[in-house]
């Protein structure tokens, strides 16, 4: 299927969609909630629970879940260049309320958004504020850094991913929980992660896929994406699944390199089953990169000042 492309789609931060890009698109993920078809995909979601989450299958696993929504939204849309447009939540790091995602255009519910999955209910997301995201600053350091596949998929699942979920979902929310997918926004957020893992491909030519899978096995390019049928290799590549993504170049300025990140609750890594150790480890670190970088602004200013 992703041999030969013939064509490409292209995933647009949705900042960057026209509006009617936006509601062709808006209409068909609409249908896939409002027709039922999102209590099955939950379903997959919530049944690969320790296959997909937690260990090296994380990022290709979801790589193909997302071509998997694409392929349904194309055939109800009947259109082959549909696809899951990106949410860049660091541009939205400092005040996530803020966000056009949450406006009643993109993806805010004044009403019920009826869900059927694990009960009915209506989505549910945090009340008030919403906590600090990682910023692009911080984003751009963590692929900087000279990690193999594993820490680096460690550090981006379980404290930046993880982070976006536990704030937009709050204690109880969709978000928070394994059918995190009855919420319309794990697809923009989930089509960023991949993204990210797309330029830490691309840019570090002695990256390679490795590690272990949930029950402490290798992981091989040759295993199977449990239930698509596809391989890793299949997919590793995103060139070879026929997406590209389009680089949004936005006029914000970001100086708050000293934001401060809230700690992933620990009802949320118990949740999860991560590791409260390595939850911890791999903030600390990521605060240290805040700590380095402040340090060198100020050894730059007095350098300047005392000596050039």
């Amino acid at each position: 299927m992703y041999d030969l492309c013939k064509k490409y789609v292209i995933r647009k931060e949705i900042r960057d969609m026209t509006e009617k890009e936006w509601m062709k698109y808006k209409d068909a993920l609409l249908k896939v909630y409002k027709e039922g078809l999102i209590e099955e995909i939950t379903k997959i979601h919530v049944f690969v629970d320790d296959y997909a989450h937690n260990n090296d299958r994380f990022l290709p696993w979801h790589r193909m879940f997302l071509l998997y929504f694409e392929s349904i939204l194309q055939f109800i849309s009947n259109d082959d260049s549909l696809c899951v447009p990106y949410w860049d939540w660091t541009l939205d790091a400092e005040n996530p309320n803020d966000s056009i995602i949450f406006s009643e255009k993109y993806l805010g519910f004044n009403e019920c958004l009826k869900l059927y999955f694990p009960s009915e209910h209506c989505l549910k997301r945090k009340e008030g504020i919403i906590n600090p995201f990682y910023n692009k600053s911080k984003i751009n350091k963590l692929l900087k850094i000279k990690k193999d596949y594993n820490e680096f998929r460690e550090a981006l699942e379980i404290v930046p991913h993880a982070l976006v979920h536990a704030f937009v979902g709050g204690d109880d929310g969709d978000m928070s929980m394994m059918y995190s997918t009855n919420d319309p926004i794990f697809w923009h957020h989930h089509s960023f992660i991949d993204y990210i893992w797309h330029k830490k491909q691309k840019n570090d030519k002695n990256y390679n896929y490795n590690g272990k899978d949930n029950k402490g096995n290798k992981v091989s390019k040759e295993d199977i994406l449990f239930p698509f049928n596809k391989r890793v290799k299949d997919i590793l590549k995103l060139e070879d699944c026929c997406v590209k993504y389009k680089e949004y170049n936005h006029v914000k300025i970001q100086t708050y390199d000293d934001l401060n990140i809230y700690r992933l609750p620990e009802s949320y890594i118990k949740r999860h089953k991560y590791s409260l150790n390595k939850v911890r480890k791999i903030e600390n670190s990521l605060q240290e990169i805040k700590r380095q970088s402040r340090l060198k602004k100020i050894f730059i200013f007095l350098k300047k000042l005392f000596i050039d």
